[in-house]
């Protein structure tokens, strides 16, 4: 492989790990918990890679606030703007809350589970597909097929 090869199966991973944490926390109060207190050590037994000297955040959307995380360097990045537009409009009431990572510390956000999704019973897979949808993390690490069909599996448990 490649270094660019490995670096996007690097993301690609991390993005699989933190939608199965979010989705383990839709469904574990306690590991939600653990995971809002401890976030790079939770993680870390996931097999999340946080490098030495950088800060693990996890903020969490409320039903009047919904965080979108921007990467360090959102000042000229078209991604950025796409993660902003993804998450309006915003319904009556609610406000956008942006959270920038930087290269010391790292945001991610525990959204809350989609309106109508059946938490119990809900097969993981699926779960973690909605969830990756839900935190953003399959916009900025994967290709247009990938969130096309995250999207067709998380609707198709929602409706």
């Amino acid at each position: 492989m490649t270094l660019i090869a490995d670096h996007l199966a690097m993301r690609e991973r991390a993005g699989a790990i933190v939608a199965m944490a979010v989705a383990r926390a839709w469904k574990d109060s306690e590991y939600r918990r653990d995971l809002v207190a401890r976030p790079k050590a939770v993680l870390a037994e996931e097999g999340f890679e946080c490098p030495d000297g950088v800060g693990l955040e996890i903020v969490q959307d409320t039903p009047t606030a919904k965080y979108v995380s921007l990467p360090p360097d959102a000042a000229d990045s078209t991604t950025s703007v796409s993660l902003v537009e993804q998450a309006l409009p915003l319904e009556t009431g609610r406000e956008l809350r942006l959270v920038q990572s930087s290269e010391t510390k790292w945001y991610i956000v525990l959204p809350q589970a989609p309106a109508g999704l059946e938490l119990e019973g809900t097969p993981e897979l699926v779960l973690n597909r909605a969830a990756a949808v839900e935190n953003g993390w399959v916009w900025t690490i994967t290709n247009v097929a990938a969130v096309a069909e995250a999207a067709a599996v998380a609707l198709a448990v929602i409706t």
